[in-house]
């Protein structure tokens, strides 16, 4: 549960201390209200603050309503200094450029799995061709509403071309049989 707590000294309304526990993030805080619509008219409020014990940027909820809501009903200020900023700003990009990378590896491996023409596959299921059959592909095309492959083992010679649905192929990378991507 999150608690605020406004620092009221002769009347003056401070900034908020922002609590989660027993942890406070007193100067530490990176960012006024924002805000994000949850649909039907719904919003959520947060802030993000430095954690200095996991050393990353967090967002902590500071609520969620029917209407919308300016930095100053809930007392939120920026406080941080210049040097937190500098460190949440190196963490944000190194987590952005972590993110590109699982992003990236995801693309190539969707890549290898592909059946594409050029790529060697091997018939997995089906009633058309004995399961275990590979060759080179040489066509990919629609027929009749399903996708249809054209494959041979010798892509020269067009009189040993397989046809088959491409469900039933699977992409083979040295030797080793790939799962196709669903």
């Amino acid at each position: 549960m999150i608690t605020y707590t406004r620092d009221i000294t002769d009347g003056y309304k401070g900034p908020v201390v922002i609590t989660e526990g027993t942890i406070r993030y007193t100067g530490a805080t990176l960012t006024n209200i924002i805000e994000t619509y949850r649909g039907h008219d719904r919003y959520r409020r947060y802030c993000e603050v430095w954690d200095a014990d996991t050393q990353s940027v967090r967002q902590i909820e500071i609520g969620e309503g029917y209407c919308t809501m300016t930095s100053d009903h809930a007392h939120v200020v920026k406080d941080a200094t210049p040097d937190l900023i500098a460190l949440a700003e190196a963490w944000k990009a190194e987590q952005e450029r972590l993110r590109w990378e699982r992003l990236e590896a995801e693309r190539r491996e969707v890549a290898r799995r592909t059946v594409l023409p050029g790529k060697t596959v091997q018939v997995v299921k089906g009633r058309t061709n004995p399961r275990g059959t590979q060759g080179v592909v040489f066509w990919i095309g629609n027929r009749n509403g399903y996708v249809r492959v054209g494959f041979s083992s010798d892509p020269s010679d067009r009189s040993l071309a397989k046809w088959d649905y491409l469900h039933n192929v699977a992409v083979v990378d040295n030797g080793e049989v790939l799962d196709q991507v669903a």
